[in-house]
């Protein structure tokens, strides 16, 4: 069963200066829009600095023109990300395919359109639970349903549950201590059987400048909380360590509707309007949010899974916080905003969980004769093989490698001097021999081989690509 909306927020066209994104608190839209398509092959690379390093002039020139932009109606927001040959883009959001009057490029670097549809906020999972895991339903008292996103803690070890404002905080309509429920209030929650605990903080919309998080947290009991998706559902918990949403990083969430999901970052810095208040059908209050994430499939969320945490596929490391959708595309606020936002981290503690019993102590062994010492080996590379190939935008390397004398062997795919994927194998014996596979959408030229011993000395190689 699909929750309903409480009200629903519609595009408004007399808006002077932002063509605005249509949101609804916690409206679970379900069969109302179409799902995208299914989610593609999820990179297994690494993309951090390389990323931000190769994003930097295609965000400068997004930032630059977006204003003008999105002054044009049916314009709902511009982004980055990456062409099929893995070249930055600046990518321009459309309420349909008949925009016109649309750049080919800005500052000299291209342009895409993409038709999202109007944007939502995502307000089962749905039944009543203690400790209440990652993904269940939970809310203030006045609004539907959305989702327990983490439980998180302060530096003083005080506990408690993070989700979006609109959820927790009823779009800035709530006080400090009002109640949250588990499960949210259609779902049956109720204030005298169901609260879960207080209002502790949350970032209030701000109608006069950009927003960059919808973040709420309650303070709840120690035991009241889970840091993990439902036993044996999803992914389990959450790393502590966060990191930053890439193009084509893979992620997955666990939610309140659509439960376990995974999808594919599709853009980073989006910029959005979004109306927050409506009376009857018109927009009478927006916000601006910058700095956003986006994701695809378009059915990697729907109405409900608000304040889902979500994660990378490969460490289940946070990297957003959801909070919006569209037809094909699902928004999320960078999740290290929100930790600092509110001085908390990510806590994975399973209440009641027994911890793993020491292992009784053994008796000392009888001291054996120490073995002759081998006879040192050098370090070297014996063999180093590399087959290439490209699919699509990934271009791909396979690694055949023998080495002596090594405990560790590294290898990596190089563009531009930057590391774009690598892979790392521990060994042991004089020789050992393995194969590794490496991938990336960006411009490779080099691949590379390091090998180093017990004391630290490296042997390199390289191939071009």
């Amino acid at each position: 069963m699909k929750a309903p909306s409480s009200w629903m927020w519609r595009p408004v066209a007399a808006l002077p200066f932002l063509a605005l994104l249509t949101l609804s608190a916690c409206t679970d839209f379900g069969g109302e829009l179409p799902t995208g398509a299914d989610v593609t092959e999820s990179p297994a690379l690494s993309v951090g600095d390389l990323m931000q390093q190769d994003l930097g002039p295609a965000i400068r020139a997004a930032n630059r023109h977006t204003p003008r932009l999105m002054a044009q109606s049916g314009v709902v927001g511009t982004a980055v990300g990456l062409s099929d040959d893995g070249r930055p883009e600046v990518r321009i959001f459309l309420m349909n395919a008949r925009i016109p009057n649309l750049p080919e490029q800005v500052d000299g670097i291209p342009v895409r359109r993409v038709v999202t549809g109007q944007f939502e906020l995502r307000a089962d999972p749905r039944t009543r639970a203690r400790p209440a895991p990652m993904g269940f339903s939970i809310g203030h008292p006045d609004i539907t349903a959305g989702t327990l996103g983490a439980r998180v803690v302060d530096a003083d070890g005080n506990v408690f549950a993070l989700s979006n404002n609109h959820v927790l905080a009823n779009s800035n309509n709530a006080s400090i201590g009002d109640a949250a429920l588990q499960p949210g209030s259609f779902d049956g929650g109720t204030i005298s059987n169901d609260a879960i605990g207080t209002l502790a903080d949350f970032e209030p919309f701000d109608f006069s400048g950009p927003n960059t998080i919808d973040a709420a947290i309650a303070a709840v009991p120690a035991s009241a909380v889970s840091g993990s998706t439902p036993e044996g559902v999803a992914y389990g918990s959450p790393s502590t360590e966060t990191q930053e949403a890439a193009p084509g990083m893979g992620v997955q969430k666990y939610g309140r509707t659509t439960e376990f999901t995974q999808g594919t970052v599709e853009e980073v810095n989006v910029t959005v309007s979004v109306c927050i208040e409506v009376r009857g059908f018109r927009c009478s209050r927006a916000a601006t949010f910058v700095e956003q994430i986006s994701i695809s499939p378009g059915s990697f969320s729907a109405g409900g899974d608000s304040g889902s945490l979500i994660v990378t596929q490969n460490g289940n490391r946070p990297v957003g916080l959801l909070f919006a959708g569209s037809s094909t595309r699902t928004l999320a606020n960078r999740i290290d905003a929100v930790l600092e936002r509110f001085g908390v981290t990510i806590d994975p503690t399973v209440p009641g969980q027994d911890p793993t019993p020491e292992p009784e102590p053994e008796p000392e062994p009888e001291p054996e004769p120490e073995p002759e010492p081998d006879p040192e080996t050098d370090l070297t590379i014996d063999q180093f093989d590399v087959s290439t190939r490209s699919s699509g935008p990934w271009r791909r390397a396979t690694i055949n490698w023998t080495v002596s004398g090594a405990v560790t062997v590294r290898t990596e795919l190089v563009g531009g001097g930057s590391v774009l994927d690598s892979q790392t194998t521990n060994v042991s014996g004089a020789t050992a021999s393995g194969e590794h596979e490496l991938r990336t959408r960006s411009n490779a030229d080099t691949v590379r081989i390091i090998v180093t011993d017990g004391d630290g000395n490296t042997e390199t190689q390289e191939r071009a690509y």
